[in-house]
């Protein structure tokens, strides 16, 4: 694959990347310099930002140490250290091409993980902590004025920058680097990703068409939008998903009691109501209605045909929704350095579910949908205007809020599994309230039930063992006793 190969062409410096300086007083032109850069080029550098000199040079200095010293002793005991890991230039190859660099990544949150961190050299852990806690509030910063910026209330990205992992690399002087890379083409699966690049250039973005190095401006931060932002701007039209929520509404106000008989004959769709519903004991608040939608024009003569508009509604909205759960799949592919198309055969089968909260007298006793998490690949939600959907963080329930026009993307079981615990699955549940009815809708993109689910295997090596035990899907969900399954049970000893 001699096209990933740099070449020997020369690549100039990208003068359009925007150097934003957070140090301005003007709070106003600071966010619009922000949006633009975000919207025109997704990456740019930030300067007074607030971070010493001092600390980013003790950091750089700290790594250089640690890369130029550790012995493959250290490299054996990577293994058994929780949480990080090491790979080195004479081990790395990704889609045939020699990665010349050595790299670590480790995970935070400090006070959890700093103790399974490096010790040699003796300051790794003050250094490199110190380091990452400025970082941390740098990113905040960014993430705050973004969504000033956008329209989203104060503190919104506070639940969705939880989890953060450092990624640290060494590239020794290549003998030709014409035949190399450091690191592939890849989009950041992230919010956002915080780069310091030190005083020696090598990072290139692709900037229409052509790629363009990403000058080293002296202790400055490149700021890169991840995946995960882009999603508010979906390119799905407000009026395809409030279209799609009225006509569930629609359906959910006038299902007579001889349509809900009727399911039955209906192949391949289901509908449950708060009458009937309760699991583990505790009654479920909710009307729901499932039915298969992929492919589309085999599934849509099974469909309700009540109101008239259901099919034609609900069918655009699918095909959109489809279209976006494969782009963010591709993307999520590209940022784990998985190949272009590996997500094709795990995404052929889409099931639409969508629920109707009515308002409930005593919200306290019931539930939406009891606590779980997703067997897909992943799930796309939209909440509409009515929040209800609540994740489990550091083991406590938070609510996810309903932004205008907003999808909520849920990393499932099997992607878990396909990134090796990289991307990890979060337990979620739906609650009621007392004023309001809430409707959402969920499309869950899934593998066929003879499809082997399995770490993918560029993604493992000496220090990555697969993590998981390789299983047709069907087995999965048949070996699961509740709806969203967990992978402990597929994991492997290791």
């Amino acid at each position: 694959m001699a096209e990933e190969r740099p070449g020997d062409a020369h690549i100039p410096i990208c003068t359009k990347i925007p150097v934003i300086d957070l140090g301005k007083s003007q709070k106003f032109e600071t966010i619009k310099q922000l949006l633009l850069a975000g919207q025109e080029f997704g990456f740019f550098q930030v300067i007074n930002h607030g971070i010493s000199e001092n600390v980013t040079t003790q950091t750089m200095s700290t790594f250089e140490e640690f890369f130029n010293n550790i012995t493959d002793e250290d490299k054996v005991n990577v293994a058994s250290r929780k949480g990080w890991m090491f790979t080195g230039s004479e081990e790395e190859v990704k889609n045939g091409v020699h990665l010349w660099r050595d790299n670590i990544k480790h995970p935070h949150p400090l006070h959890k993980c700093m103790q399974s961190w490096p010790d040699k050299p003796a300051s790794y852990r003050e250094v490199v902590g110190r380091y990452v806690a400025e970082i941390r509030k740098l990113s905040l910063t960014i993430l705050e004025l973004i969504g000033q910026g956008l329209g989203i209330e104060s503190g919104y990205f506070d639940e969705q920058s939880q989890v953060q992992l450092l990624s640290a690399n060494n590239y020794p002087p290549c003998p030709d680097p014409s035949l190399t890379l450091g690191i592939p083409k890849h989009l950041d699966p992230s919010l956002i990703t915080i780069i310091y690049q030190g005083n020696v250039s090598g990072l290139q973005v692709l900037v229409d068409g052509k790629w363009m190095c990403v000058e080293a401006v002296p202790n400055a931060f490149v700021v890169n939008i991840g995946n995960q932002l882009e999603v508010i701007n979906h390119g799905i039209s407000e009026n395809v998903a409030t279209q799609a929520l009225s006509t569930f509404e629609e359906f959910f106000n006038n299902i007579t009691d001889e349509d809900k008989v009727n399911v039955a004959s209906r192949k391949g769709w289901m509908f449950t109501g708060s009458e009937e519903e309760v699991k583990n004991g505790v009654h479920l608040w909710r009307d729901n209605i499932k039915h298969p939608c992929h492919p589309l024009h085999k599934c849509m003569q099974s469909w309700p045909d009540k109101p008239a508009s259901y099919r034609k509604v609900v069918g655009r909205y699918v095909a959109e929704i489809r279209k976006l759960s494969l782009t963010i799949l591709e993307l999520i592919g590209q940022g784990l350095g998985i190949e272009s198309g590996y997500f094709d055969e795990q995404s052929q089968v889409q099931l639409l579910s969508a629920n109707n909260y009515p308002p409930c007298p005593d919200p306290s006793l019931t539930l939406g949908i009891l606590k779980h998490l997703d067997p897909s690949l992943i799930t796309i939600i939209y909440q509409g205007n009515v929040s209800g959907l609540q994740v489990l963080v550091d083991g406590k329930w938070m609510c996810v809020e309903a932004v205008p026009n907003a999808f909520v993307v849920n990393i499932g079981n099997q992607l878990e599994m396909i990134s090796n615990g990289m991307l990890r699955s979060v337990m979620h549940r739906a609650v009621t309230n007392s004023k309001e009815a809430r409707t959402s809708i969920a499309l869950f993109v899934n593998p066929t039930p003879n499809s082997i689910v399995e770490p993918a295997k560029v993604l493992l090596n000496e220090s990555n063992p697969p993590l998981y035990k390789s299983i047709l899907y069907k087995d999965f969900i048949n070996a699961s006793k509740a709806f969203g399954a967990h992978t402990d049970a597929i994991q492997n000893d290791v």
